[in-house]
């Protein structure tokens, strides 16, 4: 029996905050701000760390923008950079 070289079980799952910064060059532009003055957006997004211990034994982290809807412990497959369920 052959094992499975992308299928293992999620060990940990950790959300991970991140400012996205703008320049604000789309608001002057659109004349949202008077004169020369830019102002900085800054946005907060999350994503998840999601550490898989695959069959062979060798542990991977897969970082995804949506929440996972499997729990720890779930088996999984990672496909094109995604952790699917088994």
């Amino acid at each position: 029996m052959s094992v499975c070289s992308d299928c293992g079980v999620i060990v940990s799952i950790k959300p991970v905050k991140v400012e996205i910064q703008g320049s604000g060059v789309a608001a002057v532009a659109d004349g949202a701000l008077p004169g020369n003055k830019l102002r900085k957006e800054v946005r907060a997004g999350t994503h998840y760390d999601i550490t898989v211990r695959l069959d062979n034994g060798v542990e991977t982290t897969v970082s995804q923008d949506q929440e996972p809807e499997l729990a720890v412990g779930a088996a999984v497959r990672i496909v094109d950079g995604a952790v699917i369920g088994k």
